[in-house]
Parts: structure tokens; sequence; C-alpha cells
């Protein structure tokens, strides 16, 4: 079996709470390096990546499978950490993939580096702070002719596949309207989050995206595509909660930590129009509750203990309900053998570059929304104002659009 070999670069939360958990459980994956500034975490993560490989090679043994396991033994001998990504790229010349796993405002500058080095590459998401960041990105791609994927787990978690099933097989007619919000009350134990330097925006980059994302997935990311977006009255894109405790520090919140908006979408081949109402919050949830509604009846979702949610769907023939598993590793478990399939079958991953930039598109969008009074942006003008924008300002396109979000949401505040 071929043995896909992956470098991570970032050895913080996201690799170990979500990334290495994917690991263990993917046949074909196998972590050859690792690359963090921190002594510290690189230390940890060392331990943590070694006794990640000797319980798969004991599960493989277990099953008979004595080959392969001497396959991965043979690639925890070479494992290695780095100090810096680009000793590692440099040194490790037969990795298949980067694996990204930074704050925000690396994601760009680090996958660029990866795909010039002649790496297939992905990141977490969300792809870049804004959407000039991103076409950066799009066109490395396009020029190395390596893949990306855009890492974003709700596309291949095993709740959000079973979700969109009911709505494939048409349960509920033809989908014209979800709702999902998305949030919590807030990262107050990581600093880079409310820096819009580092993070690029607040609760609508952090958790609306994933929310953005689940939308448009179980829409149908070929289906359809993004049309409008429009911040919605009364909160739109907000700093709700003006003085936060950061990591025990009373701090002036400087990034949103709250966004409703709303999201339209056209169907490219029937000519219909599906709405979406999406919040990403730091300050708690307040929107409506996730909710389905097509042209024959309506879905939500109960969540339950343990690892099923009972899906509840009203029609015109009655009301049912279908179990649905949740696996919150499902997703990144997903990330990581979709890109070892793309490796080995030689094929772009369905979430690319130019799905991520998209998104990154919708809430950039959203934010010149919230700018420009919390009116209806359509996606073409959106783009003739990125256009226009980096005509003007050129390389400091990417900060400009920073700075602008962030004086109008403390003017605001």
């Amino acid at each position: 079996m071929r043995l896909v070999k992956f470098g991570v670069v970032g050895a913080g939360n996201i690799f170990i709470g979500a990334h290495l958990p994917g690991y263990r459980l993917c046949r074909n994956a196998v972590i050859k390096a690792i690359a963090d500034l921190s002594e510290a975490r690189r230390e940890y993560a060392y331990h943590k990546v070694i006794e990640a490989y000797e319980d798969k090679i004991k599960k493989l043994r277990e099953a008979g499978e004595d080959l392969l396991a001497r396959e991965v033994k043979s690639m925890m001998d070479e494992f290695k950490v780095y100090s810096s990504y680009e000793e590692m790229i440099s040194k490790e010349g037969d990795l298949d993939v980067v694996d990204i796993c930074l704050p925000h405002r690396y994601h760009v500058e680090v996958a660029i580096a990866s795909l010039k080095a002649g790496f297939h590459t992905m990141t977490e998401k969300p792809m870049a702070r804004n959407y000039f960041e991103a076409l950066k990105l799009v066109e490395a791609v396009k020029e190395t002719k390596k893949y990306y994927q855009y890492n974003e787990n709700w596309f291949f978690d095993i709740y959000h596949y079973s979700l969109k099933k009911i709505l494939t097989k048409g349960a509920l007619g033809e989908v014209l309207f979800i709702s999902y919000p998305a949030g919590h009350g807030g990262p107050e134990n990581r600093t880079w989050f409310w820096e819009m330097e580092a993070s690029g925006g607040g609760s609508l980059i952090d958790n609306g995206v994933h929310a953005i994302g689940g939308v448009w997935y179980l829409l149908g990311l070929e289906e359809y595509t993004p049309e409008a977006v429009k911040s919605l009255n009364p909160i739109g894109i907000s700093i709700r909660i003006p003085w936060r405790m950061i990591r025990g520090v009373p701090k002036k919140v400087k990034v949103e930590d709250d966004a409703h908006i709303a999201v339209w979408f056209d169907n490219v081949n029937q000519g219909g129009k599906a709405s979406s109402m999406i919040e990403g919050s730091w300050s708690y949830v307040d929107a409506p509750r996730f909710m389905i509604v097509g042209s024959m009846g309506y879905l939500t979702v109960e969540k339950r203990e343990g690892n099923t949610a009972e899906a509840k769907i009203v029609s015109g023939e009655g009301e049912y309900s279908i179990e649905i598993p949740v696996d919150p590793f499902s997703g990144f478990r997903g990330e990581i053998e979709n890109m070892c399939h793309s490796v080995i079958d030689n094929q772009k991953p369905f979430s690319n570059e130019s799905v991520g930039a998209e998104i990154q598109a919708i809430m950039d969008a959203a934010y010149l929304s919230e700018i420009w009074g919390r009116r209806k942006v359509t996606m073409s003008e959106f783009k003739d104002f990125s256009e226009d924008f980096m005509k003007k300002h050129g390389e400091k396109a990417a900060n400009e659009f920073l700075k602008m979000k962030m004086k109008h949401l403390i003017k605001r505040t």
C-alpha cells in the first residue's frame, strides 16, 4: 500500500487536538517531519507523534499486516523535528504533502513557499486573512501545478455528510433556506485570535467560516454558486462585548465578536435560488436554530448525548426522524484521507483553492456590506471593488483592507 508522507508546520492546538487524532486513524498517512518555532511544542509533538506511530504499528500487527507495520516503523525511525518550516522543506525532499496548522497570518506565506518547493499543500480554514491574500495563493497553485486542499473539516465529517444525503435524495424537495448559527463564548485563551493583523477578523472568520462552508456544501459546491451577501440588522458584524479577559488580562476588543449575515446562492443548473442566515459568534449564539426549509418540508436537528443526533423532518406526508452519527474527529480524518487519495490517484481535491478563495470572498463581501451601511453586496460587485482596491493599493491591498475593517469596527464600538 502506498504511504503518503506528510510534513507538518505548526505543532499547536489544532495539530495536537485535531489533526494528530486524524493521522492516527488514516492508514495511508505518515508524519515524516514537524516544524515549529517553539522548542517546548516541538518536544511535546515529537513524543505525541511517536506515541501515535507506536499505536498504529501495534494495531497493524494485531491485524496481521506485518509488511505494512514494518513500512510504518521505517517511517517512524526517520521522523524528525525542525525549528523552521524553511529548514524542513529544504531537507525533507521526499515529502508528498505539507500540512499547515498555523495562525491565519502565516497561511498564505507558508503555503506558497511549500508549493514552490514542489509539495502538495493543505491549510486549515480560513484560507487567508482576506480575499486579496487568497488570490496570491490561487496564483501560486496555478503556477506550480501542485494540489492545494482547503481544510474545512465540515466538508469531510460524517454528520454533514449524513445531512447532505438526506437533501440529495430529495426529502425536502428543492432547498429554499438554511439557518446555520455557529458560535461559542469566545477563545479567550488565545491572544492572537483577538488581533486583526494576526487573524484577519474575529468571530466571522473563525466560526462563521464554518457555517458559510457548511451551507454551501449542503446545497452543493458544484450545483450552487454564491450570488450576494448582506450584513443583517440589528447586530450585523459588530463588537457586542467591548472588554474581554484575554488570558487573564482585561483587553479592549478590536475584532468582531458576533456576525449575522445573509448569503444567497444561485442554482447554476436550474436557475433557482437558495437563501441562508448565518451567525458566527464569540458572544454565544442567539440567531434562529439550525434549520433547512425546502419546497416539501423542513428539517431540524436535536443533538443527543454520545455520538448520534436526530434529524427531524416535517413534510406534507407527516413527521419522522432519522438518526445520524456525530464524530468530531471524522472531519479531520477525512481531510487527511482525501488528500492522500488526491496524491495517490493524481486527482485535484474537491475542496481546493477555488472553493477556499470563494468562501474568503463571501466573508469579505459581508465585511464590505457592514462598512457600506449593511446594504446587499453582490459577489460581482465585491470582485469589482477588489479589482479597483488592488489597483489603488497594490501589494498593500491585503493590509489596507484589514485596517479598513478594524477602523470601522472600533468606530462603531
